[in-house]
Parts: structure tokens; C-alpha cells; sequence
């Protein structure tokens, strides 16, 4: 359940507030029973419809420019809770005991929370139709589901519940007592009565449970709920105690219970949607956190893959620390979509809450429409750039150019183009440069040199070849500094390291990130990356800043002297999803994850000389579905020393062999499996295939191909990986499960040519996956092949468009 955040003190815009109230849905409303009886002040309104003032536009010029209440109104709120209490101490005392109330034969209504992102108000509603109508119209309103039951109609026992409308903050007031109410009236103007908004009972009983109300000091909001957990310490907010009973079972509550707080969708992309869930309590770990999404006007729902829970921890190689939070992104969306993602946690022990948000993708980067044209040369470029302006196109003429910055920013819709005009060859000797910028793209030049785009954000570099040069550190397309949703496609980055036995690893020489990015929201997709220290990475340590939110999706990576993609300090949805990485020394990296989750999907990898995955400097929270890894040695390893924890693999197929040693690394034995620092309580593998053309004499006698540890955990055959490892649906596969002939990469410097890994449609792969909602839907046959591609469908595009 959520816990209100603290709210800063200042007065809210009056053209937000009356905008918000307009639509009467965005404070701390609920619907009324119409056939109650009606204060003699109460306005004829519609269920759930809050009550605006007779001349709203000068009631919010005149008020809302200063929301906030004085201290005087604090301390009428203040005691009007007193009377509250008094009230309901008396009604118990008269009753004696429980309330005999028969709660079956009530007429029960759920009550719907909100929460308003733009006020930090909540807002509680019994009418259905305003709770769809909140949910498809206002992103800013963070569905909550139901809070809790009361009662639609008057019986013996139950009392009136009373609701006001605070003109100054735009957010509803309840209260059961009478006396209250009363007080209300005479000491707050501002506080409009409205009626009665359900029933519910002064007093405990059989079937009823604790609503208790907090007040936010400063600004007028109650918070209510009947999850004590949610109320107990809130900061900034005055608890005051017991509001009233309500219909339903006190939650178990304790520390078992789940704490929600608020659900966010940070930094969309182009395809894919984040999804991060704070939580707090649920001390067993037990709670779970489901999604569906739907286009937004759609009937249709659609089942996305359940978020990670993410167990609060720290990594003693870095000194960086996560929080307990449920996390996952939604996959392979449309662009310049609008969707709404609804996220269901539960927890058995109490507090389960459904949230929903509207979140939209980003469009797909292009000039203005209409953006006037202006030509430049060699000679006038430099004045031409000095004169742009928002919205520009500055197109350049065949010629060869010094390197260059941009020194100007465009805008939101209005970004600066610099790109080589139709049919023109421009070339540029050196660095383009452009830094702590924004919305700048460049287009269809060949750079000898780097494109450098340090803190820029919403940097836009597409269909350009850039051939590295040792005086600009061998890179091609880098940003040192944070920035934020970049969109880097289409491009050919060439280096300079040769595939060479002394290239190899760490310490090999070799130079050159050819993408390089630190901060949230990037996309790096369709790129063809080769002869390079790493292919494509993020920055490390103390430089890494807010790595989250990031695709690195259809790449085509070759020749790699280190990592194809380094995705490192990933602090979570970082997406390495359809790469194509061919002669590597180690395919994919995380060095580590911190918490996760970190999404490694359908990759297709073939000559990875050391490791498929890294996994070191404690990893946590990595996920493997639908990989295909084909390499001499141990076909699947790791060998950090450390502990690899929340690691969680589906439909991966791995095949090694052989063994050997290059540049000081083995390649491992040729074991299917070499992992014993995954720490197996917290490893989830399953449906995944391994094979190996290596063969260990068994002490009993005779050859095992299938031999390997995976975690604390030693096996001789498949047979036994499934009896004493999560791994029960594992499948034993080798080369000759793909279609296509494929020569087994034994001579690793070989600079091979990428091959085609789909697999027969008769192998053992077929149909022996497990389906994973928005992962491998539509997959053909009864059940997912295992590995990076299905059989008989047409290969993903990798690099270049």
C-alpha cells in the first residue's frame, strides 16, 4: 500500500488546481449515496463529483494562488480531530461492547483510491464509472485500487459519513461525528458541505475494521486507511488517530505486510516502458507484483512478465546500495504510443494494492516539420552554426570539414539538424563536439575522428560512419558526462584494435568504447560496431550516474578485444535485447548489477573466447531469457570468485567444447556448466539447454559430455542437473540442432563470419521452452523454442536499417 510523500510547502498554481478540479476528479473526493439525507447547504451534484465554487475562476484566482492553510485553520482541524475522538469514545462506551451489526446483510460499496502526483492529495471515489473516467483521462492520477468497504446505505448501527470540500486546497474532508461536522461548519468557511458520502460505524464490531485519518500540517490533506501500516510514522503528517470503522478484516498488518509506495514509469523509450515499485515492510519477502497493459483506447489487456522483486542490498565492490522494490519494464511497443500499464502487488500478509499509470513512448526523432533549410560549406559553416536557431536544418555540402562543435541548443519539437545534404559525401577530420546541450541531431556524415556529446540531452546521431583515430582515444560515439535520451541508430562505427591473441581482455592492447553512454533513457539500436575494446558500454564507478532505462537493442558487434556490450553499473531496466555479437573475448558484462533487473534477451553469440556472460564484482538481479551462446570451452561460466545473486534464466541454449588458453584466460574445460559462485538460493533456472562436444571419464566409469557445477551443486549427466538444481526442464542440445551447418568456433582468433543460429524445427530445442508473457508471445507450435531464435522464422535485422 502506499505511504503518502512528503509534500513540500509551497502554494500550488491556481491554473493546475482549477484545471484539475474542473474535471472533478483529481483530490480527495468519493462518491455520496444520493438517497441519504441531505444538509439543507448541500448542492445537487452527481455521485463522485466534487462541488466547485458558484464562480470557480474567482474563487482560484482569488484563493489557490495561496493554497496553503494558516495556522488558524491548522488549529480548527486540529481540534475538530479531538472532537472526533471524544465523539467515537463516547459511542463505544454506550454501546458496551462490539456492535451487533449484520454485516451480510449490508449493502456494501468498495471505496477507490487515488493518488494525485501533481498535489500529493489523495482522492477516494464508490462510483465506477468516475473511477475508469479517472483512470483513462488523468496520467497524473495513480490508481490505487480499492482502499476499502463501507456501507451504500443506512442501517441500525451505522452512522452518516459527512463529506466536505475544501475550496482553498481542492481536496475532500470526511468526518462521522456530528460534532465535527458542526464544528466544521462554524469555524472553517472554506470547508463546503457536500452530504453524505456512505455509512460506516462509530463503534468496533464483527466484520468492521479500523479506518484511521493523518493530517498534512501545512496543507490541509487527510490521508485515510485501514492499513495501520500505512499511517504509522508517516513524516510531515499529524496522525490522528481512529476516522471511524469501516466494512471488512483489519489487514494481518506486522511487518510481514507490504508497504507500497508509488508507482513510477521512469524514462520511457521508443519500445519499452520501466517500471519501478517501491516497497517497504513484507519482512518474509513474500509479495508479488504483476502487470498487464493495453493501448490506450484498447479493450483488450495484455499480460506482461511479472516485475522483479528487487530485495534492498548493496554491493561491497562499489559501496552502492539499492532499496526493497518490485521492478520490470514493459517490451517491444509501439513509438509515440499512449498505454495504460496497470501493476498488481500482492502480499498475503496484507497491504496488496493495484496502481495503473498512462505512459507514453517517444516518438521516433525527426526535424521540424517545415524547418527552413540552410546550406553550409567548409568556408561558412562556422557562421551558419553560430546563427541557428531552433527548428534549423544545417545542411552540409560534399567537402571535407575540421572538426567542429555545436555550440547552440534546440527544443522540444524544434531540434537542431546538422546533416550531409542529399547525395553529398561530407567528411569531418577530428571531434564534433557538443556539450551540455540539447536536442541536437546529426545525420549522414563520415567522421574520421568521435562524435563527443557530453552531458547533451536529447541527442539525436543516426546514419553516420565514424572511423576512429587514436588521438581522440580510439572511440566512435561517447558521452563522459550524464545525459539523458539519446537516440543513437543506424550507424557504422569502425575501430581501430586489431582481433589479435594480444588485443585479448582487460589489460590487452587494445583501445576505443564504441558507444558509450552514462545516464537514463538512451537508445542505442541498429548500429554495426566492430574493432573495438568493448562494442558498446556504459561508464563504471564513481563516472556512472543514473544508468537505468536503457535499450541497446539490434546491434551488430563484432570483433570485440574485451566486451561486445558492457553493461555495467546498470541500476535497473537496462534492456540488451536482439544483438548480434560475433568474436568477442567476453559477449555480455555486468560488472556489476546493481539490484537489477538487468535484461539480456535473445542475444545470438557465437566465438565468445573467455565468457558469455560476466557476471562479476557481486552481480545481482541479472536476467537471461532466450539467449544463444556457441563458444570453445565452458559453454556456460563464471568465474568471479564472488557471489552472483537474484539471477533468473528461461530458454536459454548454451554450447561449448574443447578448451584452450589465450592471452593468459582459459576458455574453461568444455564443461556445459561452470558457474559456482551463483548463489543457488536465490538462482532461478529453468528451461534452458546446454551441450558440449567435451567428454570427462566419470569414476564410475565410462564418458559424460554432459558434466559441469552450477552453483554449489556438481552433476554428471542431465539426469542429475535436473534432480538437484532449479534446472528440472533442462534439455540437452548441441550443434547439430541448428539448421544451417555451422563450424564450431575451436581456432578462437579466427575472424568468423556471423552465422545463422536457428535452430531445426525436429531439435530438441522445439517446443521445449516455457512461455513468458510479452516475451516470446506468438511463438509457433505447443510451447517457445529454447535459444535466441525460433524455427523457420526470419532472422531479427541487426545493425544498419
Amino acid at each position: 500500500m502506499h505511504k503518502p510523500r512528503p509534500q513540500a510547502t509551497t502554494a500550488y498554481s491556481s491554473k493546475v488546481l482549477f484545471s484539475t478540479a474542473l474535471l472533478a476528479l483529481t483530490a480527495c473526493g468519493g462518491g455520496h449515496d444520493s438517497s441519504a439525507p441531505q444538509h439543507a447547504q448541500r448542492s445537487n451534484t452527481p455521485a463522485g463529483v466534487s462541488v466547485l465554487p458558484a464562480d470557480p475562476v474567482g474563487v482560484a484566482d482569488k484563493l489557490w494562488v495561496n493554497a496553503s492553510p494558516d495556522a488558524e485553520a491548522d488549529a480548527a482541524l486540529s481540534k475538530g480531530a479531538s472532537i472526533n475522538a471524544t465523539e467515537l469514545a463516547q459511542a463505544q462506551e454506550q454501546a458496551g461492547g462490539a456492535a451487533r451489526i449484520q454485516t451480510k446483510a449490508l449493502s456494501s460499496v468498495p471505496v477507490f483510491r487515488f493518488y494525485n502526483r501533481n498535489t500529493g492529495a489523495h482522492f477516494y471515489t464508490t462510483s465506477e464509472a468516475e473511477r475508469d473516467s479517472v483512470r483513462a483521462n488523468l496520467s497524473h492520477m495513480d490508481y490505487e485500487g480499492q482502499a476499502f468497504q463501507a456501507s451504500g446505505q443506512s442501517a441500525p448501527g451505522l452512522s452518516p459519513v459527512y463529506r466536505f470540500y475544501n475550496l482553498q486546497t481542492g481536496v475532500h474532508f470526511y468526518t462521522i461525528s456530528a460534532d465535527e461536522r458542526d464544528h466544521v461548519l462554524a469555524n472553517l468557511p472554506l470547508f463546503r458541505l457536500e452530504g453524505v458520502a456512505y455509512h460506516a460505524s462509530k463503534v468496533a464490531g464483527a466484520g468492521f475494521a479500523p479506518l484511521y485519518r493523518s493530517y498534512l500540517t501545512g496543507q490541509g490533506f487527510h490521508f485515510y486507511s485501514a492499513n495501520p501500516n500505512e499511517t504509522n510514522g508517516l513524516a510531515q503528517y499529524r496522525f490522528e488517530g481512529l476516522a471511524y470503522y469501516v466494512i471488512g478484516s483489519a489487514p494481518a498488518g506486522g511487518p510481514n505486510a507490504v508497504v507500497a509506495g508509488t508507482l513510477s514509469a521512469p524514462f520511457p523509450t521508443l519500445e519499452n516502458i520501466s517500471l519501478e515499485w517501491p516497497v517497504s515492510g513484507d519482512a518474509n519477502r513474500n509479495s508479488t507484483a504483476s502487470l498487464r497493459y493495453r493501448m490506450q483506447g484498447s479493450s483488450a489487456w495484455r499480460q506482461g512478465l511479472p516485475l522483479r522483486r528487487v530485495v534492498a542490498g548493496s554491493n561491497s565492490n562499489t559501496g552502492l546500495s539499492w532499496d526493497y522494490r518490485h521492478v520490470g519494464s514493459v517490451f517491444d511497443l509501439q513509438s509515440d504510443t499512449t498505454y495504460e500499464v496497470e501493476v498488481v502487488l500482492t502480499d498475503p500478509d496484507g497491504g496488496s494494492r493495484t496502481s495503473s499509470l498512462i505512459v507514453r513512448t517517444r516518438p521516433v526523432p525527426a526535424p521540424m516539420a517545415g524547418a527552413p533549410v540552410k546550406a553550409a560549406t567548409p568556408a561558412t559553416l562556422g557562421g551558419v552554426l553560430s546563427g541557428a536557431q531552433p527548428g534549423d536544418i544545417v545542411e552540409l555540402a560534399t567537402g571535407t570539414y575540421d572538426g567542429f562543435n555545436i555550440d547552440k541548443s534546440g527544443s522540444a519539437g524544434m531540434p537542431i539538424v546538422v546533416r550531409a545534404a542529399p547525395g553529398a559525401n561530407v567528411v569531418v577530420e577530428g571531434e564534433m563536439g557538443v556539450f551540455m546541450k540539447q536536442h541536437i541531431h546529426i545525420s549522414g556524415l563520415t567522421v574520421n575522428g568521435r562524435i563527443r556529446f557530453n552531458g547533451s540531452n536529447h541527442m539525436v546521431i543516426t546514419r553516420n560512419t565514424i572511423n576512429a583515430r587514436a588521438d581522440r582515444g580510439g572511440d566512435g560515439i561517447v558521452t563522459f558526462l550524464r545525459a539523458e535520451n539519446s537516440y543513437i541508430a543506424d550507424n557504422v562505427v569502425n575501430g581501430l584494435t586489431p582481433w589479435a591473441e594480444a588485443s585479448l581482455g582487460v589489460n590487452g592492447n587494445n583501445q576505443g568504447e564504441g558507444i558509450l553512454v552514462t545516464g537514463p533513457g538512451h537508445v542505442i539500436q541498429n548500429n554495426q560496431v566492430s574493432g573495438m575494446r568493448d562494442g558498446i558500454s556504459f561508464l563504471e564507478g564513481r563516472e556512472a550516474e543514473d544508468q537505468h532505462s536503457i535499450d541497446v537493442l539490434n546491434n551488430d558487434i563484432r570483433e570485440s578485444a574485451d566486451d561486445g556490450v558492457e553493461a555495467d553499473f546498470c541500476q535497473h531496466n537496462c534492456r540488451i535485447m536482439r544483438n548480434r555479437i560475433t568474436n568477442s573475448f567476453i559477449a555480455l558484462s555486468s560488472q556489476p548489477g546493481l539490484g537489477g533487473p538487468t535484461y539480456f534477451i535473445r542475444n545470438a553469440v557465437y566465438n565468445a573466447v573467455h565468457l558469455a556472460f560476466k557476471q562479476y564484482r557481486g552481480s545481482t538481479g541479472d536476467v537471461l531469457l532466450h539467449n544463444t551462446v556457441v563458444k570453445k570451452g565452458d559453454a556456460f561460466a563464471n568465474y568471479s570468485g564472488e557471489a552472483v545473486n537474484a539471477v533468473y534464466m528461461r530458454n536459454n541454449w548454451f554450447v561449448g567444447g574443447l578448451t584452450g588458453t589465450y592471452n593468459g584466460y582459459s576458455t574453461g574445460l568444455g564443461r556445459v556448466i561452470q558457474a559456482p559462485d551463483l548463489v543457488n538460493n536465490t538462482l532461478d533456472a529453468n528451461f534452458d539447454a546446454f551441450g558440449s562436444s567435451t567428454g570427462f571419464a566419470q569414476p564410475g566409469g565410462g564418458i559424460s559430455f554432459f558434466t559441469g557445477q552450477l552453483g554449489s551443486v556438481s552433476f554428471a549427466n542431465l539426469t542429475a542437473l535436473r534432480a538437484t538444481t532449479s534446472e528440472n526442464n533442462a534439455v540437452e542440445a548441441s550443434l547439430n540442432a541448428l539448421a544451417s551447418p555451422l563450424v564450431f568456433p575451436n581456432a578462437p582468433l579466427t575472424t568468423y563470419p556471423a552465422p545463422d543460429l536457428r535452430p531445426r524445427a525436429d531439435a530438441s530445442l522445439a517446443n521445449a521452452g516455457t512461455p513468458l508473457a510479452n516475451i516470446n508471445d506468438g511463438y509457433a507450435g505447443s510451447a517457445p523454442d529454447i535459444g535466441a531464435l525460433e524455427a523457420g522464422a526470419p532472422l531479427p535485422v541487426y545493425g544498419p536499417r
